[in-house]
């Protein structure tokens, strides 16, 4: 009998070690799951993310027929020259002005520059489409250096989108709309004043407000940008508004205090 208790004694504590050794396996794989949860879930948030990029719906674009009235908002933004004056406010107080003279060529490509009243080049920025950049010169250009042009062609500022892309600044210079947004029209609706158009090229949607001839708005046409920043987590946005022939207001809904005119030089040419 103390044998056979001895041998019982033998098994049961054997079997106490086997119990003890399946716990600390079944705990360490608890540990490396749990290790392994942070970069889990970061990998699920970056495949869902590739997903609502890569999956997003095209838009559906039409193809508009627009009256005489509205077709006359619109150029080619090539060929062009002028001379503009841009006036910078804060708060409703105009903070300085600045005169500058402007060409395009006819790929769409411009040079747009700044001169002292002795003559002397303030600053030059000339656009190139091959290769695609912004090529900057002038006794003041280290503030505009670090405007750029991305593979799109959208105009960034240390890395940060503003909205626009350099092909279409010939155009706003000339008071104008680039014909190139009929292209990206996914709305069109009329309205009391005049029509309007619903424009998305990629990450950027736009609002085109066009006034019909002998309308009563005192706005000939009306621009309305947005666009996302640091991946979608804050929105910008850009208005501008041709108050009459020659005088283009720039705002900003995500900065009301600051605001800018531009106004046409005829007297120059």
């Amino acid at each position: 009998m103390k044998i056979r208790r001895g041998a019982q004694d033998e098994r049961a504590a054997s079997a106490g070690v086997g119990r003890e050794r399946n716990e600390q396996r079944t705990l360490s794989k608890k540990v490396r799951r749990s290790d392994q949860q942070p970069a889990g879930l970061l990998y699920a948030c970056l495949v869902g993310l590739w997903f609502l990029t890569a999956c997003t719906t095209l838009p559906k674009y039409k193809d508009v027929q627009l009256p005489a009235y509205a077709l006359s908002y619109f150029s080619e933004c090539t060929s062009r020259e002028g001379a503009v004056t841009f006036a910078l406010a804060q708060n409703a107080q105009t903070s300085g002005n600045l005169d500058m003279e402007w060409t395009s060529n006819p790929r769409a490509e411009w040079t747009l520059a700044s001169y002292s009243p002795i003559g002397q080049t303030l600053f030059q920025v000339e656009f190139s489409k091959n290769p695609l950049r912004l090529n900057k010169t002038g006794r003041q250009s280290a503030m505009i250096e670090d405007l750029d042009v991305d593979g799109d062609g959208y105009i960034r500022f240390k890395g940060q989108l503003l909205g626009m892309k350099a092909e279409e600044i010939g155009c706003l210079l000339d008071m104008k709309l680039p014909r190139t947004w009929l292209k990206q029209v996914v709305d069109l609706s009329t309205e009391d004043q005049g029509l309007r158009l619903d424009l998305i090229d990629r990450e950027r949607r736009t609002s085109l407000r066009l006034a019909k001839h002998g309308s009563s708005s005192p706005i000939l046409w009306t621009v309305e940008m947005h666009w996302s920043i640091y991946l979608g987590l804050k929105d910008e946005a850009l208005k501008l508004e041709l108050e009459k022939p020659g005088r283009l207001r720039f705002s900003s809904a995500t900065r009301p205090e600051m605001s800018s005119i531009m106004t046409l030089r005829e007297d120059e040419f």
